[in-house]
């Protein structure tokens, strides 16, 4: 069943003595996503939904958040990062100068850079999946919200991103606390956990439900969503540094943006295997 995880005196320690309880039985890799709100999100006013992550050795997702917490020092405790506030310099970041912005974010793109393994972005546009779902209403049932089709979409993705790099390794998912449909993406989590072969596909050795913004694993999430959310808003020659920076790293990216086949196939599948997540 996905569980949910909260942090109490000490976040950084107690986020690296999780990492370890989490792979005392062996080895694995965690990956960490995030479900874009604000603009281009996954609340139904929204036009773009996406869910963006990183995958990380243990080892380097305990190191990118010991760096991260670092690199946010003079970020007032207790205020959730997010990018979008980083960029507009609002909330945590109000009176920050521009450049002092820019030099952060800067600098938490290298951190990401040198720890993440792979990089994985899923989106749909809300009028993409209406128009399928006018077409074939019934679909919902096996297909959900425009969030849980990210969810899914971004494991089968996971997995078969390490399928091409020839890695077996299975795959304990973080997913950010809050987003719009988490109730939802829960059901199906806990009907994939309880299905072998979906288990196999998606590799899942577990899965957690972590604060917003507590840590560096769901921070470097959102910097990708947000990331990607702006290059989908405004695409052309002009990509921001920072996307150019993870982009032009050693860490492959791996993208889908959900086309009609694309739900024809998802919808399929879980009717297959008997995942219904509307009644």
């Amino acid at each position: 069943m996905a569980a949910a995880w909260s942090p109490t005196n000490d976040p950084g320690a107690e986020f690296a003595a999780l990492i370890r309880t989490l792979f005392v039985g062996g080895p694995g890799l965690v990956a960490a996503f995030h479900g874009l709100f604000d603009e281009g999100g996954t609340d139904a006013n929204s036009p773009f939904a996406c869910v963006a992550g990183y995958l990380f050795t243990p080892d380097a997702v305990t190191e990118c958040d010991h760096r991260w917490r670092h690199a946010c020092r003079n970020v007032p405790s207790g205020i959730v990062f997010s990018m979008s506030d980083l960029w507009r310099r609002e909330r945590a970041f109000s009176g920050w100068h521009r450049d002092d912005c820019n030099r952060l974010a800067g600098e938490l793109a290298e951190i990401i850079a040198e720890t993440a393994f792979i990089g994985v972005v899923v989106g749909i546009e809300h009028a993409t999946l209406s128009s399928y779902l006018a077409k074939f209403p019934g679909a919902v049932d096996y297909l959900g919200g425009v969030y849980s089709i990210c969810v899914e979409g971004a494991m089968n993705l996971t997995s078969k991103a390490l399928d091409q790099i020839d890695d077996e390794s299975g795959v304990h998912y973080f997913f950010e606390d809050g987003a719009e449909g988490k109730a939802e993406a829960m059901l199906l989590l806990d009907k994939i956990a309880s299905n072998e072969v979906l288990s196999r596909r998606f590799r899942r050795r577990g899965d957690t439900f972590l604060p917003k913004g507590d840590n560096a694993a769901t921070g470097a999430a959102d910097f990708l969503a947000w990331e990607w959310q702006n290059l989908y808003k405004a695409p052309g020659p002009d990509v921001f540094p920072t996307l150019m920076r993870l982009i032009e790293s050693r860490v492959r990216h791996f993208r889908l943006g959900y086309t009609e086949p694309n739900i024809v196939i998802q919808e399929g599948l879980n009717r297959f295997y008997g995942v219904r997540l509307r009644l």
